[in-house]
């Protein structure tokens, strides 16, 4: 699988191009030290798969993402010949890299299900 075909669908349409896809466990630990020294790790709940996804997009795009992000919308990356399907966590902070027409943002990833 070739790198143009790392993508951000919305609504089956290209939304646009992964640049980078690090993937993460956002886990809930508490640590305590015990007098004697022992180290004792208790973990709540299960934890989220989550991923930071660097992208690139044109304009329309960028106004694509937000407003899957806005709304709450189930979007899909593919990457590295995996599909994964969730929410955009947080509103992206964009870069211009050509002022009104390609951005890179990081997204923040909530990872509902792999493919």
């Amino acid at each position: 699988m070739s790198i143009r075909d790392w993508k951000v669908y919305f609504d089956s349409e290209v939304v646009g191009q992964v640049l980078s896809f690090k993937p993460a466990i956002d886990q809930t630990m508490i640590v305590t030290k015990s007098l004697s020294g022992g180290i004792y790790i208790q973990t709540i709940g299960t934890g989220t798969k989550t991923a930071k996804v660097e992208v690139f997009v044109t304009n329309e795009e960028r106004d694509a993402i937000n407003n899957a992000q806005s709304i709450g919308g189930l979007i899909s990356i593919v990457y590295s010949g995996k599909q994964y399907v969730g929410y955009i966590e947080e509103p992206p902070d964009w870069s211009e890299k050509y002022p009104g027409k390609y951005y890179t943002a990081e997204l923040s990833f909530l990872i509902e299900e792999e493919v």
